[in-house]
């Protein structure tokens, strides 16, 4: 409480600009959605991990020094918590870029959100995320295993379209 006292003398009294706005809540929705790609990548990592692990133990193939991976447990775990926190990274991005349009249509009345096809295909992507989700949590068998990884590699999947669709769709989106 003392720390956000003294801060708080330190700190400017003019509200945020509209400039400023537009920085803070378009620097909010690029890192978010970022740290959710990497997240993802992370969680596409550990089930291919899980999977080439699960392969070689039921195959009896010895694994060998120089290349061991982590137990099946561990990349299981890594897994099911990788998509969870991509799941709210994406949703929290996906949340500012919309505060960004809304700020940005007070300007610009002609913008429509809803059909630029970036918004589209993350937005597609975020409802497989949370069907994914939702799947993981109301069947429990889904979340172990090869089911975990299956599900976040098709995830992931989903965030690499929606990453082509940024790159070679010419919406507009972000100017």
């Amino acid at each position: 409480m003392l720390g956000l006292l003294a801060a708080s003398h330190f700190a400017s009294h003019q509200p945020f600009a509209p400039d400023r706005t537009f920085y803070f809540w378009g620097l909010a929705h690029g890192l978010l959605l970022l740290f959710g790609t990497v997240t993802m990548c992370i969680g596409f990592l550990a089930g291919v991990m899980y999977l080439a692990q699960s392969y070689a133990l039921k195959h009896a193939q010895a694994a060998s020094n120089a290349w061991r991976l982590p137990s099946l447990e561990w990349l299981e775990r890594l897994n099911g918590r990788m998509l969870a926190v991509s799941t709210v990274l994406i949703l929290l991005g996906f949340a500012s870029g919309v505060v960004l349009s809304i700020l940005k249509q007070r300007h610009d009345s002609s913008l429509n959100l809803w059909l630029d096809p970036v918004v589209q295909s993350s937005a597609a992507m975020l409802l497989w995320l949370f069907a994914a989700e939702a799947f993981r949590m109301v069947y429990p068998a889904a979340r172990q295993g090869r089911k975990v990884a299956y599900l976040t590699l098709a995830s992931f999947a989903f965030v690499v379209i929606t990453v082509l669709v940024l790159a070679f769709v010419d919406s507009g989106h972000g100017l």
